[in-house]
């Protein structure tokens, strides 16, 4: 057979977003890439099996993403609006009851600092 620069058939379809996807962004361990929407979400894909391992569901749609590039830091920064917002892999849907609860408090304590100034 002859050796092809890409493979012929699909090996692994990421389904979840309802709406269009605005960018990617790879794990620097290369295990995950982030995916942002329309849809005002984040997810976090298993590149190996397509399983979605994290979500968050933002209050905008959500223009970009990207990891942070220590591998002992996973973070995921995104712009929402006209905000960026960090994610922390250890909260979001399947992690933590609540993430989306904690990402509002620490959005309102962060706006309330910043009019403290």
């Amino acid at each position: 057979q002859e050796l092809k620069p890409y493979p012929s058939t699909l090996a692994v379809i990421y389904e979840g977003h309802t709406d269009k996807v605005h960018s990617l962004a790879m794990h620097p361990g290369g295990q995950y890439f982030a995916s942002c929407s329309e849809d005002r979400s984040v997810r976090v894909w298993e590149i190996a099996t397509g399983r979605c391992h994290r979500k968050w569901e933002l209050g905008a749609a959500v223009a970009g993403v990207a990891w942070n590039p220590n591998v002992n830091t996973s973070m995921i920064a995104a712009a929402v609006g006209s905000e960026c917002v960090l994610l922390d892999m250890t909260l979001g849907e399947g992690a933590v009851e609540g993430a989306t609860a904690t990402i509002e408090e620490l959005l309102r304590v962060g706006r309330e600092s910043m009019a403290n100034r």
